[in-house]
């Protein structure tokens, strides 16, 4: 799945339907969950060279369920996501170089309270459409400053995984 050369400068639109973010933790390090986060939306360009390239993904903090219901009751009534921490989790990619199998993306993952690093492995495929999967690990304290209300964080496992799914259509100019 992983293009390994960039194709002449594009933007793309990211497709809200198709695209998602994940996390996953273990709640007091017995109980694993995973969340996903539905409401996804950003824009990607592709430049000539990776150094030219931009990827800018805003998720909505409320979307975030784990599909079981009373599941989701216990995430939010424990803080793991306060609401004033804001509406909207960004990421905004500052570098991307190729790596083995694939690319490393690099940026900052921020809320209102402020941004922290964050590095992704990235494979893309493009075409008509363009499929980009990013993974990595998020740590507890970062979660706790970007999402959760103050003290919640103790709840969640040490390291968080995150997977990064996006589907985009071109931008089409006129």
């Amino acid at each position: 799945m992983t293009t390994t050369t960039l194709a002449p400068p594009t933007r793309w639109t990211v497709d809200p339907t198709r695209s998602r973010l994940t996390i996953g933790t273990r709640i007091g390090g017995l109980l694993p969950v995973r969340g996903r986060f539905t409401d996804v939306a950003g824009r990607i360009r592709l430049g000539a060279a990776p150094a030219d390239s931009r990827i800018e993904i805003a998720v909505r903090t409320g979307s975030l369920t784990s599909g079981n219901a009373a599941t989701d009751r216990m995430l939010h009534a424990s803080g793991l996501v306060d609401p004033a921490a804001g509406p909207v989790l960004r990421f905004r990619s500052t570098r991307l170089v190729a790596a083995d199998d694939g690319w490393l993306l690099d940026g900052e993952l921020s809320t209102e309270r402020g941004s922290r690093p964050l590095r992704l492995g990235l494979r893309c495929r493009h075409g008509a459409t363009l499929l980009a999967v990013a993974g990595g690990e998020i740590d507890r304290a970062d979660v706790g400053f970007l999402l959760a209300r103050p003290g919640a964080e103790a709840l969640l496992g040490a390291r968080s995984p995150l997977d990064l799914r996006i589907e985009a259509a071109p931008v089409q100019t006129s």
